[in-house]
C-alpha cells in the first residue's frame, strides 16, 4: 500500500493548459422558504479590497433579489461577468404569489467607487514552440451585464467598466506563404449592457477601446443600455404611465457635478420625477471606445 504523495507532486499546469474555471455567486428564494414569504430577501456585498479572477475566457455571475452592492474586482480576461437583481416573478412564478414583496423602495445595484469590473482582452496566453515562435491566443474583449430586473442601478464616480480589446505580437501562419509572420495582432473591444426597471445613473468610467494591430485599430466595444419595463410591480412609481427617458450627458467640463445620492435617496428622487430618466454624467469615455 501507499498513498499518492508517496510518488506524486502537486504540479500547477501552464496557463495554456488550465480550463476555465467560473465562478457564481447567488443569493436567491427557492420553494423551501416559504416561511420567510415576503421578508427578509438576503443581499450581496462584494466590498472595497476583495477581489474575483478567474482565467481567460471564464465566467463571474452574480444573482439575488436583494440589493447587490460591488466595491471590490471582478476580473474575467475576455470572458463574461454578469451581476443580476431577478424579478421574483422571473426567476421562479411558481413561487412569486408568495415571496414577491412588489416594488421595494432603496433597492438596487450599486457599483462602488472603489470597483473595477474588468473583462477585457488581457495578456495573450502563450503556447511552447521548439522552433522558436511567439504562438498563443488573444482574446476579444468580453460581456459585461449589469440588469435590475427590479430597483434601480447606479454606478458610482471612480468605478470603471473595462471591455477593451487587446493587442500582443505573436507569429501568424500565413497559408500563402507557407510560412510564419511576426505581426502586431489586436483584438475588438466587448460588449456592456446597463439595465433597470426605475432608474439608472451611470457617473463611471467606461473602456471600450479595440486593441492596435499591425493592420490598425479593430472595433471597438458596444454599449447596450435598457431602461425598460416587462412586468407589473405593485406598488411601483408610475407603473402605467410616464415616458421612460434616456439622457446622455457626455461632458461635464466646467460645470459642477450634481453629487451621488444613496440608492434611497435616489429612489425617492425618481419617485417625484414625471419622467424616469437614465444619466451618464462625470464618467469618461475612453478616445475611440462605443
Amino acid at each position: 500500500g501507499g498513498t499518492l504523495e508517496g510518488f506524486t507532486r502537486p504540479v500547477l499546469l501552464p496557463l495554456y493548459e488550465q480550463p476555465p474555471a467560473s465562478v457564481s455567486l447567488n443569493v436567491l428564494r427557492e420553494a423551501d422558504d416559504f416561511p420567510l414569504e415576503t421578508l427578509g430577501y438576503g443581499s450581496i456585498d462584494v466590498q472595497a479590497g476583495a477581489s474575483i479572477t478567474t482565467n481567460p475566457g471564464a465566467s463571474i455571475a452574480i444573482s439575488g433579489e436583494g440589493s447587490i452592492a460591488i466595491d471590490g474586482t471582478l476580473r474575467a480576461p475576455g470572458g463574461t461577468v454578469s451581476v443580476l437583481l431577478l424579478s421574483p416573478e422571473t426567476f421562479n412564478p411558481n413561487t412569486d404569489p408568495v415571496f414577491d414583496p412588489g416594488y421595494v423602495a432603496g433597492l438596487g445595484i450599486t457599483i462602488g467607487s472603489a470597483a473595477t469590473i474588468d473583462v477585457s482582452g488581457g495578456n495573450a496566453v502563450m503556447t511552447p514552440s521548439s522552433a522558436g515562435l511567439l504562438l498563443g491566443s488573444l482574446r476579444s474583449g468580453g460581456k459585461i451585464d449589469i440588469s435590475a430586473q427590479r430597483g434601480t442601478l447606479a454606478v458610482d464616480a471612480g468605478s470603471l467598466l473595462d471591455i477593451d480589446g487587446s493587442s500582443a505580437t505573436l507569429d501568424v501562419y500565413d497559408p500563402q506563404t507557407s510560412s510564419y509572420q511576426r505581426e502586431v495582432v489586436g483584438t475588438s473591444g466587448g460588449t456592456l449592457i446597463l439595465g433597470s426597471v426605475e432608474s439608472i445613473a451611470l457617473f463611471g468610467n467606461i473602456s471600450g477601446k479595440g486593441g492596435v494591430g499591425s493592420n490598425g485599430v479593430t472595433a471597438a466595444g458596444s454599449l447596450e443600455i435598457d431602461l425598460a419595463r416587462s412586468e407589473t410591480i405593485q406598488g411601483q412609481p408610475l407603473a402605467n404611465g410616464g415616458t421612460l427617458e434616456i439622457d446622455l450627458v457626455a461632458s461635464t467640463a466646467g460645470s459642477t457635478a450634481p453629487p451621488v445620492p444613496d440608492a434611497i435617496s435616489r429612489s425617492e428622487r425618481r419617485r417625484t420625477s414625471s419622467s424616469p430618466r437614465v444619466e451618464r454624467q462625470r464618467g469618461d469615455v475612453a478616445v475611440g471606445a462605443l
